[in-house]
Protein backbone atom coordinates (compact mmCIF):
# COMPACT_ATOMS: atom_id res chain seq x y z
CA UNK A 1 0.00 0.00 0.00
CA UNK A 2 1.69 3.29 -1.25
CA UNK A 3 1.50 6.33 0.71
CA UNK A 4 -0.91 8.99 -0.72
CA UNK A 5 -0.39 12.86 -0.58
CA UNK A 6 -2.39 15.82 -2.06
CA UNK A 7 -1.87 15.62 -5.87
CA UNK A 8 -3.38 18.70 -6.65
CA UNK A 9 -0.13 21.10 -7.00
CA UNK A 10 -0.04 22.70 -9.98
CA UNK A 11 1.13 25.83 -10.04
CA UNK A 12 5.01 26.36 -11.19
CA UNK A 13 7.71 26.94 -8.93
CA UNK A 14 10.57 29.25 -8.91
CA UNK A 15 13.96 27.50 -8.74
CA UNK A 16 17.40 28.12 -6.39
CA UNK A 17 20.27 26.00 -5.61
CA UNK A 18 20.80 24.15 -2.53
CA UNK A 19 23.50 24.69 -0.29
CA UNK A 20 24.24 21.59 1.59
CA UNK A 21 22.84 18.08 1.64
CA UNK A 22 22.10 17.41 5.13
CA UNK A 23 19.06 15.17 5.65
CA UNK A 24 19.69 13.91 2.06
CA UNK A 25 20.67 10.68 3.40
CA UNK A 26 21.16 9.15 -0.06
CA UNK A 27 19.18 10.59 -2.05
CA UNK A 28 18.92 13.82 -3.88
CA UNK A 29 17.32 16.65 -2.55
CA UNK A 30 14.02 18.97 -3.25
CA UNK A 31 13.84 21.79 -0.73
CA UNK A 32 9.91 23.65 0.16
CA UNK A 33 8.87 25.16 3.19
CA UNK A 34 6.67 23.34 5.93
CA UNK A 35 3.16 23.88 4.22
CA UNK A 36 4.42 22.76 1.12
CA UNK A 37 6.07 19.85 2.73
CA UNK A 38 2.62 18.53 4.24
CA UNK A 39 1.23 17.94 0.71
CA UNK A 40 4.21 16.35 -0.67
CA UNK A 41 5.22 13.92 1.68
CA UNK A 42 8.64 12.40 1.98
CA UNK A 43 9.24 12.14 -1.98
CA UNK A 44 8.57 14.21 -4.65
CA UNK A 45 8.90 14.75 -8.14
CA UNK A 46 10.36 17.41 -10.03
CA UNK A 47 8.99 17.94 -13.68
CA UNK A 48 10.86 20.58 -16.05
CA UNK A 49 9.65 21.23 -19.89
CA UNK A 50 12.55 21.70 -21.79
CA UNK A 51 11.70 24.35 -24.47
CA UNK A 52 13.34 22.20 -27.54
CA UNK A 53 12.19 18.78 -26.40
CA UNK A 54 8.38 17.78 -26.52
CA UNK A 55 8.20 15.65 -23.33
CA UNK A 56 8.61 16.58 -19.84
CA UNK A 57 11.67 15.99 -18.25
CA UNK A 58 11.03 14.33 -14.50
CA UNK A 59 12.97 13.01 -11.85
CA UNK A 60 12.39 12.49 -7.73
CA UNK A 61 13.85 13.23 -5.17
CA UNK A 62 13.95 13.37 -1.06
CA UNK A 63 11.54 16.60 -0.16
CA UNK A 64 13.31 18.60 3.38
CA UNK A 65 12.20 21.78 4.43
CA UNK A 66 13.11 25.16 4.79
CA UNK A 67 10.88 27.72 6.37
CA UNK A 68 12.53 30.89 4.60
CA UNK A 69 10.82 29.89 1.26
CA UNK A 70 7.67 30.96 -0.17
CA UNK A 71 5.12 28.61 -1.21
CA UNK A 72 6.13 28.96 -4.83
CA UNK A 73 9.80 28.71 -4.20
CA UNK A 74 12.18 25.45 -4.67
CA UNK A 75 15.75 24.33 -3.79
CA UNK A 76 17.23 21.54 -6.11
CA UNK A 77 20.64 20.18 -5.97
CA UNK A 78 22.92 20.16 -8.96
CA UNK A 79 22.07 17.08 -9.95
CA UNK A 80 18.44 16.99 -10.12
CA UNK A 81 19.11 20.64 -12.02
CA UNK A 82 20.91 18.81 -14.82
CA UNK A 83 18.85 15.91 -15.11
CA UNK A 84 15.70 17.14 -15.65
CA UNK A 85 17.10 19.69 -18.45
CA UNK A 86 18.15 23.10 -16.20
CA UNK A 87 20.19 25.19 -17.45
CA UNK A 88 24.18 26.16 -16.36
CA UNK A 89 23.20 30.15 -16.33
CA UNK A 90 23.86 31.04 -12.87
CA UNK A 91 26.75 29.85 -10.44
CA UNK A 92 25.66 31.14 -7.27
CA UNK A 93 22.15 29.69 -7.18
CA UNK A 94 19.83 32.27 -7.64
CA UNK A 95 18.24 33.94 -10.84
CA UNK A 96 17.62 30.44 -12.55
CA UNK A 97 14.83 31.82 -15.75
CA UNK A 98 13.04 28.08 -16.11
CA UNK A 99 9.96 27.07 -13.65
CA UNK A 100 9.38 23.61 -12.57
CA UNK A 101 6.28 21.44 -11.44
CA UNK A 102 5.83 19.46 -8.42
CA UNK A 103 3.89 16.33 -7.20
CA UNK A 104 3.60 13.91 -4.29
CA UNK A 105 5.26 10.49 -5.33
CA UNK A 106 4.01 7.05 -4.12
CA UNK A 107 6.59 4.72 -3.30
CA UNK A 108 5.04 1.72 -1.48
CA UNK A 109 6.30 0.17 1.70
CA UNK A 110 8.00 -2.82 0.59
CA UNK A 111 10.06 -0.44 -1.73
CA UNK A 112 10.84 1.48 1.52
CA UNK A 113 11.23 -1.61 3.36
CA UNK A 114 13.76 -2.79 0.52
CA UNK A 115 15.76 0.65 0.65
CA UNK A 116 15.91 0.78 3.93
CA UNK A 117 17.66 -3.24 3.88
CA UNK A 118 19.95 -1.56 1.16
CA UNK A 119 20.56 1.41 3.33
CA UNK A 120 22.44 -1.02 6.23
CA UNK A 121 25.09 -1.84 3.46
CA UNK A 122 25.58 1.58 2.21
CA UNK A 123 23.49 2.61 -0.86
CA UNK A 124 24.23 5.96 -4.06
CA UNK A 125 22.21 7.01 -6.07
CA UNK A 126 23.13 8.33 -9.72
CA UNK A 127 20.65 9.67 -12.38
CA UNK A 128 21.96 8.47 -15.92
CA UNK A 129 20.26 9.96 -19.16
CA UNK A 130 18.25 7.24 -21.04
CA UNK A 131 19.77 6.20 -24.57
CA UNK A 132 18.11 3.32 -26.63
CA UNK A 133 20.89 0.66 -26.41
CA UNK A 134 22.71 -0.78 -29.94
CA UNK A 135 21.76 -3.13 -31.91
CA UNK A 136 23.64 -6.02 -29.98
CA UNK A 137 22.37 -5.33 -26.66
CA UNK A 138 18.41 -5.28 -27.82
CA UNK A 139 16.02 -7.65 -26.12
CA UNK A 140 18.44 -8.44 -23.35
CA UNK A 141 17.67 -7.87 -19.78
CA UNK A 142 20.86 -5.91 -19.58
CA UNK A 143 21.65 -2.13 -19.11
CA UNK A 144 25.11 -0.45 -20.14
CA UNK A 145 26.38 2.47 -18.30
CA UNK A 146 30.20 4.22 -18.22
CA UNK A 147 33.03 2.58 -16.15
CA UNK A 148 33.11 4.74 -13.88
CA UNK A 149 29.73 4.86 -13.25
CA UNK A 150 29.98 1.64 -11.39
CA UNK A 151 32.60 3.02 -8.92
CA UNK A 152 30.01 5.81 -8.28
CA UNK A 153 27.60 3.33 -6.70
CA UNK A 154 29.87 0.93 -5.23
CA UNK A 155 29.68 -2.43 -7.79
CA UNK A 156 31.01 -3.91 -10.88
CA UNK A 157 30.58 -5.19 -14.34
CA UNK A 158 28.01 -7.77 -14.17
CA UNK A 159 26.70 -6.98 -11.23
CA UNK A 160 23.28 -6.53 -10.66
CA UNK A 161 22.02 -2.13 -11.28
CA UNK A 162 18.38 -1.51 -9.76
CA UNK A 163 16.44 1.14 -11.98
CA UNK A 164 13.82 3.54 -11.02
CA UNK A 165 11.73 5.96 -12.36
CA UNK A 166 8.76 8.54 -11.15
CA UNK A 167 6.09 7.14 -13.71
CA UNK A 168 2.85 8.62 -14.38
CA UNK A 169 0.29 6.35 -14.02
CA UNK A 170 -3.96 7.25 -14.38
CA UNK A 171 -3.22 10.73 -13.13
CA UNK A 172 -0.96 9.81 -10.18
CA UNK A 173 3.18 9.69 -9.75
CA UNK A 174 4.32 5.86 -8.86
CA UNK A 175 8.17 4.39 -8.18
CA UNK A 176 8.83 2.16 -10.71
CA UNK A 177 11.45 -0.12 -10.46
CA UNK A 178 13.62 -2.65 -12.19
CA UNK A 179 16.52 -4.81 -11.94
CA UNK A 180 19.11 -5.90 -14.50
CA UNK A 181 22.76 -6.80 -14.82
CA UNK A 182 24.84 -4.46 -15.89
CA UNK A 183 27.80 -4.17 -17.93
CA UNK A 184 29.94 -1.24 -19.22
CA UNK A 185 29.56 1.54 -21.77
CA UNK A 186 33.09 1.57 -23.30
CA UNK A 187 34.26 5.53 -24.19
CA UNK A 188 34.66 4.18 -27.68
CA UNK A 189 30.68 3.24 -27.89
CA UNK A 190 29.54 6.61 -26.19
CA UNK A 191 32.06 8.42 -28.44
CA UNK A 192 30.54 6.72 -31.68
CA UNK A 193 27.09 7.57 -30.74
CA UNK A 194 27.85 11.16 -30.00
CA UNK A 195 29.07 11.18 -33.32
CA UNK A 196 25.80 9.65 -34.94
CA UNK A 197 23.83 11.65 -33.02
CA UNK A 198 24.98 15.03 -34.44
CA UNK A 199 25.25 13.87 -38.20
CA UNK A 200 22.73 14.19 -39.98
CA UNK A 201 24.01 11.74 -42.81
CA UNK A 202 24.81 9.25 -41.01
CA UNK A 203 21.80 6.39 -42.08
CA UNK A 204 21.36 5.80 -37.89
CA UNK A 205 20.94 9.72 -37.43
CA UNK A 206 17.30 9.63 -37.02
CA UNK A 207 17.28 6.67 -34.82
CA UNK A 208 18.67 8.23 -31.97
CA UNK A 209 18.04 11.73 -30.00
CA UNK A 210 20.49 13.91 -29.44
CA UNK A 211 20.81 14.91 -25.38
CA UNK A 212 23.06 17.63 -26.36
CA UNK A 213 21.19 19.26 -29.05
CA UNK A 214 17.91 19.17 -27.58
CA UNK A 215 18.96 19.86 -23.43
CA UNK A 216 21.94 21.69 -24.67
CA UNK A 217 23.80 20.39 -21.64
CA UNK A 218 27.36 19.90 -21.44
CA UNK A 219 27.99 18.26 -19.13
CA UNK A 220 25.16 16.36 -18.71
CA UNK A 221 24.50 13.77 -16.63
CA UNK A 222 25.81 9.56 -17.72
CA UNK A 223 23.80 7.85 -20.23
CA UNK A 224 22.12 4.44 -19.51
CA UNK A 225 21.36 2.55 -22.26
CA UNK A 226 17.99 0.44 -21.78
CA UNK A 227 16.07 -1.73 -24.17
CA UNK A 228 12.79 -1.27 -24.98
CA UNK A 229 10.92 -4.00 -22.61
CA UNK A 230 12.95 -2.40 -19.75
CA UNK A 231 11.75 1.11 -20.44
CA UNK A 232 8.14 -0.51 -21.27
CA UNK A 233 7.88 -1.97 -17.06
CA UNK A 234 9.71 2.13 -15.96
CA UNK A 235 6.91 3.60 -18.38
CA UNK A 236 9.41 5.47 -18.67
CA UNK A 237 11.01 7.69 -22.69
CA UNK A 238 13.80 8.04 -23.71
CA UNK A 239 15.98 11.01 -22.09
CA UNK A 240 14.30 10.77 -19.48
CA UNK A 241 17.07 10.57 -16.38
CA UNK A 242 16.76 6.84 -14.45
CA UNK A 243 17.69 6.72 -10.98
CA UNK A 244 20.33 3.60 -10.80
CA UNK A 245 21.64 1.83 -7.71
CA UNK A 246 22.95 -0.94 -6.94
CA UNK A 247 21.42 -4.50 -5.32
CA UNK A 248 23.15 -4.71 -2.43
CA UNK A 249 21.13 -8.50 -2.49
CA UNK A 250 23.34 -9.67 -5.28
CA UNK A 251 26.06 -8.12 -3.63
CA UNK A 252 25.73 -10.06 -0.59
CA UNK A 253 25.06 -13.67 -2.17
CA UNK A 254 28.17 -13.06 -4.34
CA UNK A 255 30.22 -12.29 -1.34
CA UNK A 256 28.79 -14.87 0.63
CA UNK A 257 30.62 -17.11 -2.22
CA UNK A 258 33.55 -15.54 -1.76
CA UNK A 259 34.15 -15.45 2.45
CA UNK A 260 33.10 -19.05 2.30
CA UNK A 261 36.69 -20.15 2.40
CA UNK A 262 36.80 -17.12 5.63
CA UNK A 263 33.62 -18.46 6.76
CA UNK A 264 35.19 -22.14 7.16
CA UNK A 265 38.82 -21.42 8.32
CA UNK A 266 36.80 -19.19 10.94
CA UNK A 267 34.63 -22.21 12.01
CA UNK A 268 37.77 -24.56 12.17
CA UNK A 269 40.03 -22.19 14.26
CA UNK A 270 36.85 -21.75 16.79
CA UNK A 271 36.07 -25.54 17.27
CA UNK A 272 39.92 -25.64 18.09
CA UNK A 273 40.02 -23.19 20.61
CA UNK A 274 37.14 -23.64 22.63
CA UNK A 275 38.18 -26.14 25.29
CA UNK A 276 36.15 -29.71 25.95
CA UNK A 277 34.91 -32.29 23.79
CA UNK A 278 33.81 -31.57 20.52
CA UNK A 279 29.85 -31.84 20.46
CA UNK A 280 27.18 -31.06 18.28
CA UNK A 281 26.10 -28.68 20.52
CA UNK A 282 29.41 -27.29 20.81
CA UNK A 283 29.61 -27.72 16.32
CA UNK A 284 26.54 -25.40 16.43
CA UNK A 285 27.19 -22.93 18.55
CA UNK A 286 30.44 -22.04 17.39
CA UNK A 287 29.07 -22.76 13.32
CA UNK A 288 26.91 -19.54 14.27
CA UNK A 289 29.51 -17.49 16.02
CA UNK A 290 31.39 -18.31 12.81
CA UNK A 291 28.66 -17.35 10.47
CA UNK A 292 28.18 -13.85 12.11
CA UNK A 293 31.58 -13.19 12.03
CA UNK A 294 31.62 -13.65 8.21
CA UNK A 295 28.37 -11.35 7.65
CA UNK A 296 29.57 -9.05 9.70
CA UNK A 297 32.73 -8.86 7.36
CA UNK A 298 30.81 -9.33 4.40
CA UNK A 299 28.60 -5.89 5.76
CA UNK A 300 31.65 -3.87 6.54
CA UNK A 301 33.23 -4.97 2.88
CA UNK A 302 30.08 -4.03 0.77
CA UNK A 303 30.30 -0.54 3.42
CA UNK A 304 33.64 0.49 2.21
CA UNK A 305 33.03 0.40 -1.44
CA UNK A 306 30.98 3.53 -0.45
CA UNK A 307 31.62 7.05 1.17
Amino acid sequence: MGIHRNSNINNSFKISGTIDRKGAKYNYIIVVNKSMKEKLGSFAVIEHKSPNYDKPLRAYGRVLINNKLKSDEVMLDQTIRTAIGISYNNDSFYGFSEVVNLYPLKVSLKQHFHTYIASIFAIRYIYCRFNVPNIIDAEKNIVRIPEDTFDLIGCSNRDTIICEFPAKVKGEYILKTYKSQGYIASTGMIDERIRVENDEDDPNNTRYLSSLKLLGLQPDIPRIFLDYHIREKLNTQELQPIAIRRDVKGLFFKQIIEFGLVLMVTLITLISIVPGEITWGKLVVTSLLASLVSIVLIILKIRSTLK
